[in-house]
């Protein structure tokens, strides 16, 4: 095997020129990608940032709902004296829903469901012989 070939200089100086040209290639193609992901992050970056602004607007605007709401009167029930719970009886056995007595009367739908239970557990205590 003749290797004189190798240690004339045009072969040295073309063996370092394609070696150059081969590191400049790889080079570029790294800055290029280099770049290419750089864009992606910024990207994503803008579109996070944009993101939580949205998000930060969306929690203000719950906020002020909250702090309408919060200011809001309560809605007023009235308790329910002896007229009332009569009036609500009188619905009762006519037939009326516990709902529809509720909102008639403007008073909760639990005090009205307790008045009916309250009313047929005595009903129902006398009618019971006593022992």
């Amino acid at each position: 095997m003749n290797l004189n070939w190798i240690s004339t200089p045009l072969a040295i100086y073309g063996s370092v020129a394609l070696s150059l040209m081969a590191i400049l290639f790889l080079s570029l193609t790294f800055k290029r990608e280099v770049s290419a992901v750089r864009r992606n992050v910024e990207k994503s970056h803008d579109t996070a940032a944009a993101d939580l602004h949205e998000m930060q607007a969306c929690i203000k605007r719950l906020q002020e709902k909250v702090t309408e709401i919060g200011d809001r009167p309560m809605q007023e029930s009235t308790p329910l004296n002896a007229g009332r719970r009569l009036q609500a009886l009188r619905m009762h056995r006519r037939g009326e829903s516990v709902e529809t007595i509720a909102a008639a009367l403007k008073t909760p739908r639990n005090e009205v469901e307790l008045l009916v239970k309250v009313v047929a557990l005595t009903e129902q205590q006398s009618g019971s012989p006593a022992g």
